[in-house]
């Protein structure tokens, strides 16, 4: 039986992390993988795989690219070249890709046609809405910026752990379900304590105006990606 996260545990998994996710003392530095995303001066590099996301609506992509033009404002020199709007999304669970070397395109052909079967199963269970409320912005593992959703209720909550799981049977992951939507990549390097207390202030700012998004099931979808900044809805 799937041992489904209840929302306090989901509350009580991820408060710490997303709240206190810049360094407190000493600098701040990109992760390793970081490089292979994204080139030494913010170019996104040729990054290939497949994943599952939602898309957003229109009037999400524009709360998003509010926050992101804020981060551009304020950290700017910090930050790998803008994604594009229409690139916005929240996962729901990552697949394949090539930072565990490149995979075989019948790899590719496996996980496709499972995890389609598995969304097109989900698709016609599911008929309402999943409601997520905005938690934070903060860094995510020092790779990017992240806008940091949680369940808005109980209800909402078994609903996207159980589609989790179920796509934990294509490709299983060792980590759980953090939903979140990507506004910005870093720039790859090391940064000091003046550009980690701008990005602090920065969260700060932003995370005080939470919002709501409810998450169509029918904008469930496959993907496959290119670059971090290039995604293509293959099959729905």
């Amino acid at each position: 039986m799937l041992q489904i996260e209840t929302l306090n545990q989901f509350r009580d998994r991820t408060k710490g992390f997303s709240r206190d996710s810049l360094p407190r003392e000493g600098c701040f530095e990109t992760r390793d993988s970081l490089t292979v995303k994204v080139g030494r001066n913010g170019e996104f590099l040729p990054f290939a795989g497949n994943t599952t996301v939602f898309l957003l609506e229109e009037e999400a992509k524009d709360r998003v690219e509010k926050i992101q033009d804020t981060l551009y404002e304020s950290c700017g020199d910090m930050l790998a070249d803008p994604l594009e709007k229409d690139s916005f999304h929240m996962t729901l669970h990552d697949l394949l890709n090539e930072g565990a070397g490149r995979a075989a395109e019948a790899d590719m052909q496996r996980v496709r046609t499972m995890a389609v079967e598995i969304l097109r199963r989900i698709r016609e269970r599911e008929k309402e809405p999943v409601e997520m409320r905005m938690t934070w912005v903060f860094n995510m593992v020092n790779t990017s910026v992240v806008i940091g959703f949680e369940p808005a209720e109980e209800t909402d909550c078994r609903r996207i752990m159980s589609m989790y799981e179920e796509l934990q049977q294509v490709v299983r992951l060792d980590y759980p379900l953090t939903p979140h939507i990507t506004a910005a990549y870093y720039k790859p390097g090391r940064y000091g304590r003046d550009e980690i207390e701008r990005l602090a202030g920065v969260f700060d700012k932003l995370s005080r105006e939470p919002f709501v998004i409810r998450f169509r099931i029918e904008n469930l979808v496959y993907q496959e990606f290119t670059s971090m900044n290039q995604y293509e809805t293959v099959l729905i």
